[in-house]
């Protein structure tokens, strides 16, 4: 089989993983974010009641993260891109820094998960990206 026949096939199969685990972690998040407070209410009490939005922004970091970072930064460590997971690494290092800096001065414990989700996109946007351009590169 040529490169270009390997590529496509890596290309189907990724397609799939995220198709799949996509659709596994939407389910999970949704059922997060739709029983956030009887969840928190049942674990913690009624007097925990407020963590419900930080609650629901990390059910959507948790999406964002299961499905694109970790499967992307995974796969890139097969394709031997360990130098770009290293620099993923320091930027979400640098993002989770000055985000918590901000914005937990201005939104206490809403800003810390608001980071964290925030850490989650770039560092997935950037792995899914250098990985689909990885797939397409490769291909040629």
């Amino acid at each position: 089989m040529t490169n270009i026949g390997v590529f496509s096939k890596i290309n189907k199969k990724y397609k799939k993983i995220i198709k799949y685990f996509g659709a596994f972690n939407l389910l999970i998040t949704i059922g997060l974010i739709l029983l956030a407070k009887p969840i928190i209410v049942l674990l913690y009490g009624t007097q925990y009641t407020d963590a419900v939005t930080c609650f629901r922004i990390l059910a959507v970091n948790y999406f964002i993260s299961g499905t694109f970072r970790s499967i992307s930064g995974n796969l890139l460590v097969t394709q031997r891109k360990l130098g770009f997971n290293l620099i993923v690494n320091v930027i979400s290092g640098s993002v989770n820094i000055i985000g918590n800096l901000i914005l937990i001065p201005l939104c206490a414990s809403i800003g810390a998960a608001l980071t964290t989700l925030t850490v989650s996109l770039v560092a997935a946007i950037m792995s899914t990206g250098y990985y689909i351009y990885i797939l397409k590169h490769q291909s040629e």
